[in-house]
């Protein structure tokens, strides 16, 4: 038929909208307040799509969702706590998502459509890192200038890092 799927950013997030050639915009899929990233995989039979997004509460982090087409039923598939690069199976059937966070090396696993984990795919050796006396990346949260909206960075400290001195930004 002649409708499509576009991501727009007219309430200040970047959601899904449901559209056709004849009426434009007929409805929103996503009503979400952080950013849709990407459509990974529409499945008009099952009458959803999956797709990715900054994370609710940590705008760092990549989530997977699953949402009717709709708008019904947004599912997160994945760890909020983690970041996640997920890659869909091309029949639906399941997906690899490789989490990760600041201070856990990347982790892969199988997921079925539900977003649990079947089998662990592969864990990254950290041992030669840990070796060397390398640092990992430190996340803070910190105010904008307005003092209100709260703003998430991370910091890499060298390895041979003294809190008594100072280091250039």
């Amino acid at each position: 038929n002649d409708q499509f799927l576009t991501i727009v950013d007219d309430s200040g997030y970047r959601n899904i909208m449901l559209c056709d050639l004849e009426h434009g915009f007929l409805h929103p899929v996503t009503r979400n307040h952080f950013d849709v990233r990407t459509i990974l995989r529409v499945s008009p039979d099952e009458g959803c799509l999956w797709y990715t997004s900054q994370g609710a509460d940590n705008a760092c982090l990549v989530q997977l969702h699953r949402v009717g087409l709709d708008g019904g039923g947004d599912i997160l598939l994945t760890d909020p706590k983690s970041s996640h690069k997920v890659s869909m199976s091309p029949t639906g059937m399941g997906f690899v998502d490789i989490a990760q966070t600041l201070d856990q090396a990347p982790i892969s696993y199988a997921c079925d459509p539900a977003g649990h984990r079947m089998e662990t795919l592969s864990t990254s050796d950290t041992s030669a890192f840990d070796a060397m006396g390398l640092k990992r990346a430190e996340r803070f949260t910190c105010k904008a200038a307005d003092g209100v909206t709260n703003i998430t960075g991370f910091i890499q400290k060298p390895s041979n890092f003294d809190p008594n001195k100072r280091y250039p930004m």
